[in-house]
């Protein structure tokens, strides 16, 4: 008994041999350990044979480092071998794999694909890049071409709908992104254009959350903007005729005002601050393609707009109420104030070029470019005393500026005071008593082609004065 507890001291704890002389009552925790065996080396395991020893017995992972039924120690040369071999031969067969890969599948790795969109006339291939739905590159330029300070840096429009691409492509703009969410919608474009143009597709769920419409078509393009007056394509005659866009907010007048000027031919549209832009993607929808066959000046002030045009230059009001409501709103008891006032106001008119004027008059701050009428005059001049004519009782000579305001407010003060500075006229169109006033853009369409048709007569009676028309 006494040698086990000596033995336990001396084993556990590394007592020295009088440790039996310590008190025998504490508990003691005793150990046992083997003998030492002396090993020999019996085989060698190459590599292979390891591999093949492992194959036996069924495990197919080549690497230990991988093999779950086997103890991995890293500092163990035999399996260190195996592992380096193991790597090595995969990065063989995967170079290999490489060189025996198409350009095809090399493609579908990068995102690229290609495509064979029919024609009626060709069949043509055309590559593109997929983007997923994470991809944020689609979302920064439609809210870059939505947003109007990047509009103007960037100089990009967004167009949507194949019918607009197409408009815009045939009057010459200038194409720099195309995205759509179906390879057979790219056959409703002009084939020459998609050869020199990234195409991105992208799913129809994406475009749809940033897409104006409610069913959108499945392709919208960014197009290089034009600039400040440019016209790509202008038709074979034009009258001089201006149309000034004065309170106009809502992007579908602002379009359709576009769009009718551009039908009946006139010469430039300007827009006086406080108008929507021109360029924002639903007037451009409205516009149908007609912005890129027209002049159209933005972002001017009423002091800019008076250089534009001489003193010949007849100035028309467009007021889309009943004559009876005009009448009420204006101040005829103070006509000799007016004119007094007119007395006061001396017309530098001249012939302006206005491609002079392209660049530096409409990025001015609004800060610098506030109306120099104090409200006083304001609201003498919003009931400013002029003729009021009906359209069909014109008479229109060579030069005419057709001023056309929003419905909610009409036109300004300002515009009242160009033209009554001008003499200018108020322009009506003849309605029943149960309408109130007429839609913007139907007002100004009535009266831009009753002054087309004038204007028309005047040539034919001066390049024919023998001849006698109609009236």
């Amino acid at each position: 008994m006494k040698t086990c507890i000596s033995s336990c001291f001396t084993t556990l704890f590394k007592f020295k041999p009088q440790a039996s002389s310590y008190n025998l009552s504490h508990n003691l925790i005793c150990r046992s350990y083997a003998r030492g065996v002396r090993r020999r080396v019996e085989n060698m395991l190459t590599p292979e044979m390891e591999r093949e020893k492992l194959a036996e017995k069924g495990i197919s992972v080549e690497d230990p480092s991988q093999n779950p039924y086997l103890s991995y120690i890293p500092t163990d040369p035999v399996q260190q071998n195996i592992k380096n071999s193991t790597n090595n031969k995969i990065g063989k067969k995967k170079s290999k794999h490489e060189d025996q890969m198409t350009v095809e599948k090399i493609k579908r790795q990068n995102k690229m694909f290609e495509s064979e969109v029919k024609n009626t006339k060709s069949s043509s291939k055309y590559q593109y890049e997929k983007l997923d739905d994470g991809d944020k590159r689609f979302g920064k330029t439609i809210l870059a071409a939505k947003s109007k300070p990047q509009r103007e840096e960037k100089k990009i429009i967004l167009l949507e709908g194949h019918r607009l691409i197409n408009d815009g492509l045939k009057a010459g703009g200038v194409m720099k992104q195309l995205y759509f969410s179906d390879v057979k919608l790219l056959s409703d474009l002009r084939q020459e254009s998609l050869s020199t143009t990234p195409l991105y597709k992208i799913t129809y769920k994406q475009l749809k959350i940033w897409s104006d419409t409610q069913s959108p078509s499945g392709l919208i393009a960014i197009f290089e903007k034009p600039n400040q007056g440019q016209a790509l394509s202008l038709p074979e005659e034009t009258l001089p005729v201006t149309l000034i866009c004065d309170r106009v907010r809502d992007p579908g007048n602002m379009g359709t005002l576009i769009r009718t000027a551009a039908a009946v031919g006139c010469r430039a549209v300007m827009t006086v601050k406080g108008c929507v832009d021109a360029w924002e993607p639903k007037v451009l929808r409205a516009g149908m393609g007609c912005h890129f066959n027209i002049p159209i000046y933005t972002g001017f002030t009423w002091d800019t707009v008076s250089n534009y045009f001489n003193s010949s230059t007849q100035i028309f009001i467009a007021d889309t109420r009943q004559p009876q409501k005009i009448t009420r709103g204006l101040d005829e008891k103070n006509v000799d104030l007016f004119l007094d006032l007119a007395e006061t106001v001396t017309i530098e008119g001249s012939d302006v070029n206005m491609d002079e004027h392209r660049e530096d008059d409409h990025d001015v701050d609004d800060d610098e470019s506030e109306d120099r009428m104090t409200k006083s005059m304001k609201k003498l001049y919003k009931k400013t005393p002029l003729p009021i004519t009906s359209y069909d009782k014109l008479d229109v000579n060579s030069n005419v500026a057709l001023i056309i305001g929003g419905e909610t407010e009409g036109v300004s003060p300002e515009a009242k005071k160009m033209a009554f500075d001008r003499f200018g006229h108020i322009v009506t169109v003849p309605m029943t008593n149960v309408v109130n006033s007429l839609n913007t853009s139907i007002a100004a369409g009535v009266i831009l082609y009753e002054i087309k048709r004038q204007m028309d007569l005047n040539r034919a009676n001066d390049q024919h004065p023998n001849i006698s028309h109609r009236e």
